[in-house]
């Protein structure tokens, strides 16, 4: 039997103090497997909001998430998706549930009180 090997990754995103929203992430057809929520994080959920591809002169390759198009991510059938979150959990993702979404970031339901870090682990 032999074992396919698969190459995974991992970004920070950060959420400032005293905010709630992370960094943002593009996806590029990188597949979120999982975010682990550090032990110093505040609250109990996060939810994940999306963001299409916008001009943006600023950036050098023209184009990147519009300031505010960022709405919550939703699942097939239409219900927001949020993970219930706390302290030190590991929080594995739906396969498939970002598919199509250029832009992803986290918004946590508590401001948080020191500078918070979470991990997203990805494909390649």
């Amino acid at each position: 039997m032999t074992l396919r090997q698969h190459e995974q990754r991992q970004t920070v995103l950060r959420i400032a103090a005293g905010g709630t929203t992370s960094a943002h992430f593009e996806l590029m057809n990188r597949k979120p497997t999982a975010v682990m929520v550090p032990a110093n994080f505040t609250g109990t959920s996060l939810t994940i909001t999306a963001a299409p591809y916008t001009l943006d002169p600023s950036r050098p390759d023209g184009c990147g998430p519009g300031p505010s198009a960022f709405t919550p991510a939703l699942s097939a059938a239409g219900q927001a998706m949020t993970l219930q979150a706390g302290p030190g959990r590991a929080i594995a993702l739906q396969p498939g549930a970002s598919q199509g979404l250029p832009f992803i970031r986290f918004v946590a339901d508590a401001a948080q009180l020191i500078d918070t870090d979470l991990i997203l682990i990805h494909g390649a």
